[in-house]
């Protein structure tokens, strides 16, 4: 009894670690869409609330993220918070947290941005790898496959082996033929 309630517990704190390590999955795949999201709601709430140092502590954010990293983009955010602390004396503690999350959210979205566009450069543009051949090519060498796979595992030999085997030997001529064009075509290049 002890030791099914000890599989029991295990069991549980073995699906609560995969439900947390898929979480983890999902979050860090989509970091920068809710960043970005922040963002865009941080732009509103500035619109609605007319706070324009908001928009403009937004909009630095991210524009100096981007071009000279997140430190000197969360300063410059700061300070504009700071700035407008001073001119409107009725802020709340929770709003000046807000705004300083969603700067600086943004300024790291900013460095994000500026280090995925710095890949791109160093990988030569293309973050996924070229097809190499053609679908048509892909399907015609699948397709001839299956053929001659029919034509040596028949279920009932109504049409003579040796007839079958000139018929596959014809299919592989035709692929070895589709490879020749592929290799010329390749060695042009």
């Amino acid at each position: 009894m002890k030791q099914k309630v000890h599989h029991t517990w295990r069991r549980f704190l073995t699906s609560i670690e995969d439900l947390d390590d898929s979480l983890m999955v999902f979050f860090k795949s989509r970091q920068s869409l809710f960043a970005a999201l922040i963002g865009l709601l941080m732009l509103i709430w500035g619109i609605i609330m007319q706070q324009y140092f908001l928009l403009i502590a937004v909009v630095l954010a991210g524009a100096i993220g981007y071009w000279l990293g997140f430190t000197p983009a969360f300063l410059i955010a700061f300070f504009l918070i700071v700035v407008q602390m001073r001119f409107n004396l009725t802020f709340h503690l929770s709003e000046i947290l807000i705004e300083l999350l969603g700067t600086t959210f943004i300024a790291w979205l900013g460095r994000e941005h500026r280090l995925a566009a710095r890949r791109r450069l160093l990988w030569g543009g293309d973050e996924f790898e070229k097809q190499v051949v053609s679908w048509t090519f892909v399907n015609e060498v699948r397709n001839s496959l299956l053929a001659m796979r029919l034509l040596l595992f028949q279920k009932n030999q109504d049409t003579t082996a040796s007839g079958n085997l000139k018929l596959i030997e014809d299919e592989l001529l035709r692929l070895e033929s589709l490879f020749g064009k592929l290799h010329e075509k390749d060695a042009s290049k």
